[in-house]
């Protein structure tokens, strides 16, 4: 039998076992609480009372930018299920799907690699842990097995589950706010010793993000009698990534370049 790869479990396992169809309640009971939770054998590190308060820092701080940019529901995942890893273990597990850090909705996990620098590690956690706790919605796909993301903030899957729409929007938001955390509270917090705070720590998908800039950009000169500043415009991406409110950038783009031009952005990603 073929081994189950790392995305066949974060898609999430039939639905439809032994002929007992069950429940999205049941499937989000059983998954989370119990696949999400599973030990990764041989390559997961015990957590000790550093990691722990580090997650804790990492936890609490994304509640405190969700709560700023008025997220309702706070999806606290339990500890078992934020998965340390040896270094370049997310890269083994997921078979080179992922470098350092990846999570899943359908089944509520969380891996990351537990890097040397604590100030590094809380960062890409931190990257991580938004991605997870963003507005999330999930499907049944079409051929009625499986259980899938619909919606993970701001990007879409089609109903047959093979694409993937403003997949970069996501990753733009989600960089944005990780430099913020990094700035404004990693940098100003007492937990890190100032040698770990004074390494440069590279955040992620800077081309992502200086495209999302240069459409807000763009936005802004297009649109500076309906908008206070860039921040309005940037700050609606960050609410449909946090909130799923789609409609506002829809509306603004198509109505900013024409009938067609949001579908037209979502380039779709296998």
């Amino acid at each position: 039998m073929k081994k189950m790869s790392y995305l066949d479990k974060a898609v999430g396992l039939p639905i439809n076992r032994k002929n007992e169809q069950i429940s999205f309640e049941q499937y989000l009971d059983k998954h989370i609480d119990q696949v999400g939770g599973e030990k990764i054998e041989n390559l997961e590190l015990e957590k000790n009372n550093r990691d722990i308060e580090i997650i804790n820092f990492v936890k609490k701080s994304a509640w405190e930018y969700m709560e700023q940019y008025n997220r309702q529901k706070n999806i606290d995942k339990p500890i078992s299920n934020i998965h340390l890893l040896k270094e370049g273990g997310v890269e083994e597990y997921t078979e080179g799907e992922s470098a350092d850090g990846a999570c899943s909705s359908t089944i509520g996990e969380i891996i990351i690699d537990r890097v040397k620098l604590d100030t590094e590690f809380a960062t890409k956690l931190f990257h991580e842990l938004l991605h997870s706790n963003s507005y999330q919605a999930l499907q049944e796909t079409l051929d009625h097995k499986k259980i899938d993301s619909y919606r993970s903030g701001v990007s879409v899957t089609s109903r047959d589950g093979t694409k993937k729409y403003f997949i970069d929007f996501e990753e733009a938001v989600i960089s944005i706010l990780t430099t913020k955390f990094l700035n404004e509270k990693v940098k100003n917090s007492q937990i890190f010793n100032e040698e770990d705070k004074a390494q440069n720590i590279e955040i992620s998908r800077q081309e992502e993000v200086n495209n999302l800039n240069n459409l807000v950009d763009d936005l802004w000169i297009k649109n500076q009698n309906e908008f206070k500043n860039k921040e309005e415009i940037l700050n609606l991406f960050i609410d449909a990534q946090l909130n799923g409110r789609l409609l506002k950038i829809g509306k603004l783009i198509e109505h900013t370049y024409g009938k067609g031009s949001f579908k037209k952005l979502g380039t779709s990603k296998k």
